[in-house]
């Protein structure tokens, strides 16, 4: 007798419960089925950072190694708080995953294959304070090669600094990017490039990146290395960015290449969201996305932040040439929000200030009363109004730790022990020194320049220098 061929009925994977009861059902939605080309559009207040977490977690719950994922987020802190939520919420080690910002990916990727882009993996990293303290050096030094009239329209060094990485990050010619920053000084174009030229000349010679280099040679790595593309793609079977409103043209041409193997790139963002485009961040690059073709697109439009009065408020100021989106409150109704228009600076630390005044008159108790703004130098004009006024005030915000000049003294010696030929760490240690000023630490640098590759050099011409006038006995000690 003939046997009868089995059949199997094969059930599809329930959803992880951890999983299930995390999220609802526009989230849930986006979590399960993102793959591919994907957009998801999330409002604010929406959960988008639950959202990619839950992605990441069942990922790994799907049996994708966290190895195979690369997570890229605007920030540090977003990277390391995404990441160690996944973790919790999956029970998993999620250690071999790369996650953190573009610059991060980038210096990671830079090292990696240094011998493939001819620069070296010893190189120091320029912060912003880094690099326009490099392009003032040269500045300065085409300001003594230039009469007084030629030089009194030059522009200082965080306006050159901005009209470099913006025609970097929009992909635009020199002149260009003058037009759109500051078209004032179209006039000194090329004492603008020669200041530029001299700049990309000093970082080589001090072996440095600054931030629009790590993208710029990243890019320049997997477009002309194509076995180190075939590799990074290979690995990477899925890739996530958050923010997405808020990338340039070089961040965006990057993931595309990464994700050309597996073909996983799901995207979050709000193109109605977007602030940077100042310094280059396109929000078109949501629209152009969206329109390559075969693009998946979720939308996650339930605000759990805002009372329906606020949510109101911002549906009706989203652009009309937006993606479609509107979101929706669920927290109970609150106090009509107040939208203020001010004539500038002054007068809206006014308003502020008066505001604030009338409330602790009321009654209302000064702890709780906040002030939130974008960025630190906002909150300059309303510290002085405040002050005038005597209202104590809690402040913070304000540098950040490690561009504090005390911790940058300290990274300047860490970074000379690692790469010798950075001429602006050792110009920052030296006048740290009695005795030596700016005219002193250039002759002691190109003297240490000369002497690159021989250590026992280095400290000579720290002893020849040291003396009656120039004390550099503990420079010594410390490099000894």
């Amino acid at each position: 007798m003939k046997e009868k061929a089995k059949k199997y009925h094969l059930k599809p994977n329930p959803v992880p419960e951890f999983i299930n009861n995390a999220l609802d059902d526009e989230q849930l939605d986006a979590v399960l089925n993102s793959s591919g080309r994907t957009l998801i559009v999330a409002g604010p207040g929406s959960g988008k950072t639950r959202v990619i977490t839950y992605k990441i977690a069942h990922l790994v719950a799907s049996g994708v190694k966290p190895e195979n994922i690369l997570l890229v987020t605007f920030t540090r802190a977003a990277s390391r708080e995404m990441i160690e939520r996944a973790r919790r919420a999956s029970g998993s080690d999620l250690r071999g995953m790369l996650a953190g910002t573009f610059h991060h990916i980038c210096n990671y990727f830079l090292r990696k294959y240094s011998h493939r882009i001819d620069i070296n993996a010893n190189f120091t990293i320029l912060d912003r304070e880094d690099a326009k303290d490099l392009i003032k050096h040269c500045r300065s030094q085409l300001l003594e090669e230039l009469s007084k009239k030629g030089a009194s329209i030059l522009p200082g060094a965080g306006v050159l600094q901005s009209i470099y990485s913006y025609a970097i990050n929009c992909g635009l010619s020199l002149r260009e990017a003058i037009v759109h920053q500051s078209k004032k000084f179209l006039g000194v174009e090329e004492h603008i490039e020669e200041i530029w030229k001299r700049y990309s000349i000093l970082k080589i010679e001090n072996n440095s990146l600054d931030y629009d280099d790590l993208l710029v040679k990243a890019l320049q790595l997997f477009e002309t290395n194509l076995e180190a593309l075939e590799i990074e793609s290979t690995r990477f079977r899925w890739i996530l960015v958050d923010e997405f409103q808020d990338t340039n043209i070089l961040q965006y041409k990057l993931v595309e290449l990464l994700s050309h193997v597996h073909g996983n790139l799901v995207v979050v963002g709000d193109d109605a969201q977007s602030i940077y485009s100042f310094r280059g961040a396109r929000f078109e690059n949501v629209f152009d996305f969206l329109n390559s073709g075969n693009t998946k697109i979720f939308k996650i439009q339930t605000n759990y932040r805002s009372t329906p009065e606020i949510v109101k408020l911002i549906n009706n100021i989203i652009p009309s040439n937006a993606v479609e989106k509107s979101l929706k409150a669920v927290r109970e109704s609150g106090p009509l929000p107040v939208v203020a228009e001010t004539w500038d600076n002054m007068e809206e630390a006014n308003f502020i200030a008066q505001k604030i005044e009338e409330h602790i008159n009321d009654g209302i108790l000064p702890e709780k009363i906040a002030v939130l703004y974008r960025s630190h130098y906002h909150s300059l004009e309303l510290q002085m109004e405040l002050d005038r006024r005597k209202i104590d005030y809690i402040l913070f915000s304000g540098p950040k730790f490690v561009e504090t000049a005390h911790v940058k003294d300290i990274i300047a010696f860490l970074k000379v022990l690692v790469n010798p030929a950075d001429q602006l760490s050792w110009g920052r240690i030296l006048r740290l020194f009695p005795g030596v000023g700016s005219t002193t630490s250039l002759r002691i640098i190109e003297t240490i320049r000369l002497s690159l590759g021989n250590e026992d050099k280095i400290l000579e011409t720290l002893r020849k220098f040291d003396g009656s006038r120039i004390k550099l006995g503990k420079l010594i000690k410390i490099f000894e």
